[in-house]
């Protein structure tokens, strides 16, 4: 998965997030729903307004990798 790199509040981290979550079909409802946030509050982490914390980065990571086993938090979130 290619990503675009950005200079704004880590935005380039909040790229390759939402793309994983288009990957697996899922809506920013569902996976709010998922991870057991509020939709604005997603909304804002995808925006890159609001860092996702540990345990929703756990939570993202174990809803991707139903689809990709192999998935890690590092490509999710911090690998470039």
């Amino acid at each position: 998965m290619k990503v675009v790199q950005l200079k704004y509040r880590g935005r380039c981290v909040i790229i390759r997030a939402k793309r994983y979550r288009l990957f697996i079909d899922m809506s920013q409802v569902e996976m709010s729903e998922s991870i057991g946030i509020k939709l604005s509050s997603y909304r804002a982490k995808e925006q890159g307004r609001v860092s996702f914390s540990d345990i929703e980065k756990r939570e993202f990571k174990k809803i991707v990798s139903k689809y990709i086993p192999e998935v890690t938090i590092d490509d999710i979130f911090f690998t470039q």
